[in-house]
């Protein structure tokens, strides 16, 4: 088990938190291991070698990005559920009329930008990485 050896930078080794590689996920995102490169259940050494390890380092960060981009746009989904309760509780009071229309005008600018932001991420992982 040479990954066992392999440190992250942290206390705990890459294999402890690949656990063999497989492809667990956590509420359907995507684990910050699976950018890695698996051979036989384990970490690939290579993805850690000169040449491959700014590669490697973006794929990780990608695959961050990426799920913070997913918990932004859940975010903004909460919010105009939110913003839709605020407006039929309101009872006809136009100031609260008003503060559910603003959250509602602003998770969806919100929603706009988080996938906006979660398309041209997984474009530029593209050409980065090669991928």
């Amino acid at each position: 088990m040479a990954g066992i050896l392999m440190m992250t930078g942290a206390t705990m080794p890459v294999q402890v938190f690949a656990d063999g590689c497989n492809e667990v996920k956590f509420f359907g995102l995507d684990p910050w291991y699976s950018a890695l490169t698996c051979t036989n259940g384990e970490i690939d050494q290579s993805n850690f070698e000169s040449g491959q390890i700014t590669t490697t380092v973006m794929k990780v960060i990608g695959v961050v990005v990426k799920d913070l981009l997913f918990f932004a746009g859940m975010a903004a989904v909460v919010l105009i559920m939110y913003g839709g309760f605020l407006f039929v509780t309101s009872g006809g009071n136009p100031g609260s009329v008003e503060k559910a229309k603003k959250t509602i005008s602003g998770a969806l600018i919100g929603l706009v930008i988080s996938i906006l932001a979660y398309a041209i991420a997984t474009a530029v992982l593209k050409v980065v990485t090669g991928a």
